[in-house]
């Protein structure tokens, strides 16, 4: 890591708390061709129109081993002395499952879940599984191979079981009908008969079957389509919202984790299930329980003597139970979780209980204890001592600074004269953050609403976001900023998606030359965007459509590995979002819809009155 980067480096990750995977990974051929097509032996009878009128539980294009793009789990299935492999494989540029049974007589296969993992008992949301009628998938045989195929309800009793001989060396599409709403798990095996026989297959394309006519296609309407994204994005928070003992609750930071909540994202939820009971996706009853469930589980624990925080301040990511996931705590996490519980106060202004939660959390943290004696706020403490950290908000623009400054100063906790330390450096005719990353032009604006002048700023890093990525991707695929994308690609062709970028950006920048890379928009960045330069962002929107990657229930994929991809492997979608991604995307649409966040947020007349200052000194800068 080079040491000149290092400031607002460390504040990004800081921010994440994923230390990992800041640089471009140089250890990737740039701009790949793509795999080679089959040379021939393959043949396929599919018909695309046909086999996808559904919804999608696997195709392969994400290209993790154990998860689906649903983010249901996958592990082996195996019976007896049966054993096996599985590779990524690739036939005519689409990516399919190909597994080898071998080894002493049993069965071998691949287990999917249909939701979450194969080790609870969550089924289907109502709304999807009432739809199902069948199931339908892709399949190959290597001689005419005989594929089983089982449906379990959570207790493993069998709901529905096909056999199907497969063609050898031939795609074909397979469907068999089902009804149930209890289904759990998906079963695809062949047999094995003993030492000397060995039995392959190749599986793409589960699809829930439904009665649809056709296949499901983002809508035409721009207004139609944010109200598709946004409603598919609140999935989300509905599904990883999880119910705790002593009316506790929590939303988990993402589907492939059960037990790490991530602070900030219950400042996003806290918002959302506003937004959710507002706009009918749940009731109003059920958005004030999980609320005030939320709100009981952080008021239980303790910010103060480590074991919850220190100094006031949460720890950055948590347990269900509580207790903290590792030893951080991050102050511009704080920020957001409180602005999403100011909304809360502000909009069950009337119920007591509520209200008395929200002020006994705000006034929690002690912003003297954080104020270095460069009148700077430190990003965060060491979450073991509680000593303050060495790294520092307000050393260049950001609106992670403005956002942090804001609640400090708007709690009572330090002096409006910290404002005047704040440092923003004009380049390119607006203030740019140091990797150009577009959280860092709307962190603020997210719970304002879009606002002088940090609106101008914004508008002009967006038009900048935009130029270079269309520059960098031959397409306008906006959305530069910060994601997890890819590691590496094992040799079994499975692809991991562990490596954190936080140096995505625009061209322009306060990064030195060389620190800022483009190799995956995320659509989420493009959704910031909406505000400030709305048919840039939603002609991204569209492009990433455009590319074949939605989903019905859950929106657009995180992000898309465009450049700097292992040699022989395509673009690539990620469809495992963070709630740190994913609820901007919410607050985003919602505010060309109707801002009643930022609404609720202003009306809060100590950040209104703090505003108007920072704001002050922001002209005065």
């Amino acid at each position: 890591m080079d040491q000149i980067r290092t400031i607002e480096l460390v504040a990004l990750f800081l921010f994440f708390t994923l230390l990992a995977g800041c640089a471009a990974d140089e250890s990737l051929t740039p701009d790949p061709v793509g795999p080679a097509d089959d040379p021939g032996v393959i043949a396929s009878e599919v018909d695309s129109a046909a086999y996808n009128i559904g919804v999608p539980l696997y195709n392969a294009d994400q290209g993790k081993e154990f998860w689906t793009e649903f983010n249901s789990q996958i592990r082996p299935y195996r019976t007896d002395g049966a054993r096996g492999s599985f590779r990524r494989q690739y036939f005519r540029n689409n990516p399919y499952l190909e597994c080898l049974a071998e080894g002493d007589a049993g069965q071998f296969g691949v287990r999917m879940a249909v939701f979450k993992t194969l080790f609870d008992d969550q089924t289907l949301p109502a709304a999807i599984s009432d739809k199902i009628s069948g199931l339908s998938f892709n399949a190959l045989g290597y001689d005419k191979d005989l594929l089983n195929v089982r449906v379990l309800d959570a207790d493993e009793q069998v709901i529905a079981e096909e056999h199907f001989e497969l063609e050898a060396m031939k795609f074909k599409t397979y469907s068999f009908s089902f009804e149930s709403s209890n289904a759990k798990e998906v079963v695809f095996y062949s047999t094995t008969t003993g030492p000397t026989d060995s039995v392959k297959f190749g599986l793409d394309d589960v699809f829930f079957k439904t009665d649809d006519a056709k296949p499901f296609a983002p809508p035409s309407s721009d207004a139609d389509f944010l109200a598709w994204l946004k409603r598919s994005s609140f999935n989300f928070f509905d599904w990883n919202y999880v119910s705790l003992p002593e009316d506790k609750g929590v939303v988990l930071e993402s589907y492939t984790d059960p037990d790490k909540v991530s602070l900030s994202g219950l400042g996003y939820a806290y918002a959302i299930f506003i937004l959710a009971a507002e706009e009918g996706y749940i009731t109003r009853a059920e958005a004030k329980k999980r609320i005030r469930a939320m709100l009981n589980w952080q008021t239980d624990q303790n910010w103060f003597d480590g074991s919850g925080g220190w100094h006031g301040f949460p720890h950055h990511y948590f347990k269900k139970d509580g207790s903290y996931y590792w030893a951080d705590v991050s102050t511009i996490d704080w920020a957001i979780c409180a602005a999403g519980i100011r909304v809360v106060r502000q909009y069950y202004s009337d119920d007591d209980q509520v209200v008395s939660m929200a002020e006994v959390l705000l006034s929690r943290p002690d912003w003297a204890a954080a104020l270095a004696e460069d009148d700077k706020i430190a990003m965060g403490f060491d979450g073991l001592t509680g000593e303050m950290n060495d790294y520092r908000w307000a050393l260049a623009f950001s609106e992670e600074t403005e956002l942090v400054y804001l609640e400090a100063v708007a709690s009572g906790g330090l002096d409006t004269s910290i404002f005047e330390t704040i440092v923003r450096e004009e380049k390119g005719g607006f203030y740019p953050s140091w990797f150009g990353a577009g959280f860092t032009y709307n962190w603020l604006q997210l719970w304002t609403g879009p606002m002088e002048p940090y609106k101008t700023n914004a508008t002009a890093a967006f038009n900048i976001d935009a130029s270079t990525a269309l520059n960098a991707f031959g397409r306008p695929l906006m959305g530069l900023t910060a994601c997890s994308t890819v590691k590496e690609v094992r040799p079994e062709g499975f692809v991991s998606w562990d490596r954190y970028i936080s140096n995505q950006g625009g061209s322009v920048h306060g990064a030195p030359l060389g620190g800022v890379i483009q190799v995956s928009p995320a659509p989420y960045g493009a959704v910031l965007a909406l505000p400030f330069t709305y048919d840039k962002a939603m002609a991204a929107l569209r492009a990433f459509a455009g590319m074949g990657y939605y989903h019905e229930y859950l929106g657009l994929p995180d992000n898309v590995r465009m450049k700097n991809l292992p040699d022989g492997v395509l673009p690539a979608p990620n469809w495992n979002p963070f709630d740190i991604n994913i609820g901007p995307i919410i607050l985003a649409i919602e505010q060309v819809q109707g801002d009643r966040i930022g609404a609720l947020y202003l009306s809060d007349h100590s950040i209104r009155e703090t505003l108007d200052l920072l704001v002050e000194s922001f002209d005065n800068g």
